[in-house]
């Protein structure tokens, strides 16, 4: 039987597909390995937006990572991580986010996304 969308038939198991997930281990590892980068660093990309330094930043979503939805795609590890944070005069809530993505074989950080806004 082949499933699809437009069909109200039940794909069998075999049928479907899921996205890998790296073991906690690997993401730990490329977590610390971002951790190790420079914000200077041409890997990292930083749109803060002056709510705060982007060193900071970067730091404290790195520093005890609690990462959502880590994947493996096309060869790639990729980590998810999300924070509040309070911005001092200001109505709402800000929020950093960090996407990093790492070689699944060496750990090794291809690149950093970060990004600084009110939620």
């Amino acid at each position: 039987m082949s499933a699809s969308w437009q069909s109200d038939e039940t794909p069998e198991y075999d049928e479907m597909s899921t996205i890998p997930i790296p073991s906690d281990d690997a993401v730990q590892d490329v977590a610390g390995n971002a951790r190790c980068l420079d914000i200077k660093d041409e890997r990292v990309t930083a749109a803060t937006h002056g709510l705060v330094p982007p060193q900071i930043a970067l730091d404290q979503l790195l520093f005890n990572p609690e990462p959502t939805r880590p994947e493996i795609i096309e060869g790639t590890i990729v980590v998810y991580l999300a924070e509040s944070l309070h911005v001092e005069g200001r109505d709402r809530q800000g929020i950093m986010r960090a996407t990093i993505r790492a070689d699944v074989e060496t750990y090794e950080v291809e690149s950093v996304d970060l990004t600084v806004e009110l939620a």
